[in-house]
């Protein structure tokens, strides 16, 4: 099952997930824009400083993937009524297959590579 998922996105090159943020690149980001004389920027869109834990537990994974095929929050492509995982892997989706099934594993993964 993992791998007709893998083998779809595989195939459609499109499936990019992002689990993680850096501080020190925000910061950058804040710093560029200030030595660019655009203090605008910064005093309109950086004015409150967010912490961000990225994922935590095996419970954070199964939120995050559940997202994705909950068409109001991942509506893909816009207008259609499906979801990204519907429209990504529509054979696994077809079948009843859903990403948060495998959110033990995906957790697994993380915790090896860090």
């Amino acid at each position: 099952m993992v791998d007709g998922l893998l083998q779809q996105a595989a195939e459609r090159k499109k499936f990019i997930a992002d689990l993680s943020c850096r501080t020190t690149t925000i910061k950058r980001t804040e710093d560029y824009f200030k030595t660019a004389n655009a203090d605008q920027i910064v005093e309109h869109f950086m004015t409150m400083e967010h912490k961000f834990f990225g994922i935590r537990s095996e419970e954070d994974i199964q939120t995050l993937l559940t997202c994705y095929v909950d068409p109001d929050k991942s509506e893909y492509p816009a207008g259609s009524g499906w979801s990204f995982t519907r429209y990504y892997f529509p054979e696994a989706y077809a079948t009843g297959s859903r990403l948060a099934d495998f959110s033990s594993t995906v957790y697994a993964l993380l915790k090896s590579v860090r």
